[in-house]
């Protein structure tokens, strides 16, 4: 089983809370257009198009231009969901229910975020690239990323045991994370809402499967 700490911490629920209203602050003022949610949107988009331009996603180029485009290839959901299968075969060497657990979670987790994004059918920015196809809100780079990122924090801190190795992971992961969300802004595929409403719509999801991690022990109890 993972840490205990995780799934019984008076913080799980604040969090879930305070996650819930940011969605949902997000989620209406982008379905109703409201001059809040506008405003900041535009404005970080205007602001990433006059400092970097319209960058074009390739191995070339500056290194920071190659550093985005790996995390854009990288934070692909098909990508994720691939290093999540991978991921949870690692995992079951420690607790089969354990990476059932998480591929569930981040599987449903994205399906989820897939759901809402037909639903609020918001368009992407007006000088995205033409491999970012679909709908913009909430962002599945973001979602997914957030929701994988998540678990590896979780089964670094119950697995790992030597702290050098722990603390190398996880800031590896929190390296990769950050730069999956930045990469979504610099080749303006998404405005800042659609990033913030991926994170915290997996935040939300991650939350929930937490409070119900004990019921994948349940019969281990009876």
């Amino acid at each position: 089983m993972i840490n205990k700490q995780f799934y019984t911490s008076k913080w799980l629920i604040p969090i879930f809370v305070i996650s819930v209203l940011i969605f949902t602050l997000l989620t209406v003022g982008v379905m109703h257009r409201t001059s809040f949610i506008q405003h900041i949107d535009v404005a970080s988009l205007q602001l990433m198009t006059d400092y970097f331009g319209t960058p074009e996603r390739g191995f070339e180029g500056s290194w920071f231009n190659t550093i985005m485009t790996f995390c854009a290839t990288i934070g692909e959901v098909s990508s994720v969901m691939l290093l999540m299968v991978l991921l949870s075969v690692v995992i079951a060497v420690k607790s089969k229910r354990t990476a059932l657990w998480s591929l569930i979670a981040v599987f449903t987790g994205s399906w989820m975020n897939f759901l809402i994004k037909q639903v609020v059918a918001r368009s992407r920015p007006y000088n995205h690239l033409p491999q970012d196809h679909g709908f913009s809100y909430p962002s599945g780079h973001s979602n997914a990323s957030t929701l994988i990122c998540i678990v590896i924090i979780i089964m670094t801190v119950s697995y790992v045991t030597r702290l050098y190795a722990k603390w190398t992971i996880i800031s590896l992961a929190l390296l990769f994370w950050i730069g999956i969300l930045s990469c979504r802004l610099y080749f303006h595929a998404h405005y800042v809402g659609d990033v913030l409403g991926g994170v915290a719509l997996a935040v939300i999801w991650m939350m929930l499967f937490l409070a119900i991690y004990p019921l994948f022990y349940i019969r281990n109890k009876q």
